[in-house]
């Protein structure tokens, strides 16, 4: 849960490494058997399955509040909080201005983000990191130092503008409202509590990517990355998503599914998929139920869709 090439723990952090607290390990555990038992298809849909479910959401939002605790509680002396609405942000000393325009930013735009997603708008907490060097030491993801933003431990990591942007310049707040990551993190936050996180990568990714594109009009594009270089089949970027090889490409896919969806759908089929999937219904399935019709059937529709698209003035990679 990142976004990438725009330009993941703050500045000087090293990774800490904890036990489980005794709370923390039976939320864990409830997890578990839960998502066991709903993933492996061992219970019958009804009220026993929707109870269960209902109970992993919950469970799942004590296990974010506990990473978030977490987070805060290590953070290393020196950071400040400032609170913006619904909105808190931690940072280094030295950066409370960019950090001010990181708050006002989320602050605007949650409301927006919950509003497209039929969903309720949380409680935000940011961590502003300083370095693309610290982020990256901080989170230790395989993403590299390409990444300027991230939804992990329920919160979001933002890289510090200053860090990618020339913030003495004029209107460099606009450029990071469209550019940066926050829109897309915030997006993140809300899929993993509206689905009590089982949310798939793929549609993670697509949604997020859809979430941007409608709100500031951004979207991630490689040159290359088209029709015509070869598209991976639905089955695959539903099952292997982070291991393919074109991760420019996956994206794109996953960002123009979400989009056919909404579009022949309505936005609000966003919202319901993510309703069968925090009741526990694989994606596939609850795509078929929101469609009407099974993943092939599926494919083929958005496959024209493209084919429609690629003819007309946008085309698989907007100008």
């Amino acid at each position: 849960m990142f976004a990438p090439l725009r330009g993941s723990r703050p500045g000087g952090l090293a990774p800490v490494r904890v036990g489980l607290s005794a709370p923390a390990g039976v939320v864990l555990l409830v997890c578990a058997l839960a998502l066991l038992l709903l993933s492996g298809g061992l219970l019958p849909p009804g009220r026993p399955r929707a109870a269960l479910a209902s109970a992993l959401g919950q469970a799942h939002a004590r296990w974010v509040d506990l990473q978030r605790a977490w987070v805060v509680a290590t953070l290393p002396d020196g950071y400040r909080r400032l609170d913006e609405g619904a909105v808190t942000v931690y940072y280094p000393s030295g950066g409370e201005e960019e950090s001010r325009a990181v708050a006002r930013l989320a602050g605007r735009y949650l409301p927006q983000v919950a509003a497209l997603l039929s969903a309720p708008a949380p409680r935000v907490t940011v961590v502003v990191v300083p370095s693309r060097e610290a982020f990256g030491r901080a989170l230790g993801w395989r993403y590299g130092l390409n990444a300027v933003g991230a939804y992990w431990r329920g919160v979001l990591w933002i890289l510090a503008p200053s860090a990618w942007l020339d913030t003495a310049e004029p209107g460099w707040e606009r450029r990071f409202a469209r550019e940066g990551p926050v829109v897309h993190e915030l997006a993140h936050l809300l899929l993993a509590l509206q689905t009590g996180g089982k949310v798939p990568a793929w549609w993670d990714e697509g949604v997020a990517q859809h979430v941007e594109y409608r709100l500031t009009g951004f979207e991630w594009v490689v040159e290359g990355d088209g029709p015509e270089a070869g598209l991976y089949p639905l089955a695959r970027l539903m099952e292997g998503f982070h291991a393919l090889d074109d991760e420019a490409l996956a994206y794109r896919q996953a960002a123009l599914f979400v989009r056919f969806l909404a579009e022949t759908r309505g936005e609000r089929a966003i919202a319901r998929v993510n309703g069968r999937l925090a009741a526990g219904w694989p994606l596939p399935e609850a795509l078929r139920l929101e469609a009407g019709a099974p993943p092939e059937a599926l494919e083929r529709a958005w496959l024209a869709w493209l084919a429609e698209r690629a003819r007309g003035p946008e085309g698989f990679i907007p100008g």
